[in-house]
């Protein structure tokens, strides 16, 4: 169960576990509407996405951001949004710059 492996990893200070399952989890969240359980997911994971290849770091930004316009923060899926399309463009993922819904 990758919520409950979360939990032990972020007090044991594994970072790299901590990712992998929060990333898990947090789909595992999403997958049934629970968006608040995957936000906080995704909010573990993106202080950390220097421990994630760099070619999904947009992707997961962009998942945080839905999840936190889900659970009502705005201000935070703007940021994530914008941090995602940040991203897009520094890899030159012209499809991915436009996928990118900013609003």
């Amino acid at each position: 169960e990758p919520a409950r492996v979360v939990h032990h990893a972020e007090a044991a200070g594994d970072a790299e576990l901590l990712v992998a399952q929060a990333m898990l989890a947090a789909r595992q969240a999403s997958s049934v509407s629970a968006h608040r359980e995957a936000s906080s997911h995704y909010g573990r994971v993106v202080p950390l996405l220097r421990l994630v290849p760099p070619d999904h770091h947009a992707g997961i930004l962009e998942a945080a951001s839905h999840e936190a316009y889900a659970v009502g923060d705005a201000d935070a899926a703007l940021e994530l949004a914008l941090r995602a399309l940040d991203e897009d463009r520094r890899a030159g993922d012209a499809a991915g710059v436009g996928s990118i819904m900013v609003t």
